[in-house]
């Protein structure tokens, strides 16, 4: 009898990065690399809050933030086989713990001396607090983007991924090596993702995917 691929159990979804009115962003006078102690200014992606679902199309946010908590990641329209195009710029409220990342709430990061970021997220809260639906009813805006774990559970020492679309009529993969990017990369959930031991292992379940 057939027998699954080895590889099948090793793949999984991204992160659920919602609403993305919160975390999408462009970062005005953006120089690479980022400096983890540099202040800078960031406001809501308009091309992202367009693309928004009702109650959140019209939630635009602007303020200053740490870069410690500047990421960056891809969405499907990002992926063409074989290559991840440039990857949107995002503001998570994490900090990395050796190769993993923690939920910080709007508290904590007061409390830790981030007042920027800080007061971000106490907007953001307080806007989920207000439009959320009554599914979520039960979720904090920490706890919707870290659903199930997809978001603290990606290891990002972990430099090799391959990542194919979630849907869309063709499946599109590639590999990433993570050190090719100037910004930590966490993987969305309109991906899937895999880590591999090397870009050659990486490069040929791409292939095989495409």
């Amino acid at each position: 009898p057939n027998q699954p691929s080895p590889y099948a159990g090793r793949f999984r979804q991204g992160a659920t990065i919602v609403p993305r009115n919160f975390y999408f962003v462009r970062i005005r006078d953006l120089e690479l690399p980022i400096d983890p102690e540099r202040i800078y200014w960031a406001e809501t992606d308009p091309e992202q809050a367009e693309d928004s679902k009702p109650p959140y199309r019209e939630v635009r946010l602007s303020g200053h933030v740490e870069g410690r908590f500047i990421y960056c990641t891809a969405l499907s329209r990002h992926l063409v086989p074989f290559v991840v195009l440039e990857p949107a710029t995002i503001m998570l409220p994490v900090e990395r713990n050796s190769d993993h990342l923690e939920v910080r709430t709007a508290e904590d990061l007061k409390r830790d001396g981030f007042r920027e970021f800080a007061s971000w997220m106490e907007k953001a809260a307080k806007i989920w607090n207000e439009k959320r639906e009554r599914k979520a009813a039960r979720q904090n805006v920490y706890e919707r983007l870290d659903y199930q774990g997809e978001l603290t559970d990606q290891n990002l020492g972990a430099r090799y991924l391959v990542v194919y679309n979630a849907a869309g009529t063709n499946l599109a993969a590639a590999c990433l090596d993570r050190t090719s990017l100037p910004i930590p990369f966490v993987t969305e959930h309109k991906l899937y993702l895999a880590a591999c031991e090397s870009y050659e292992e990486a490069d040929y379940l791409a292939a095989i995917l495409n």
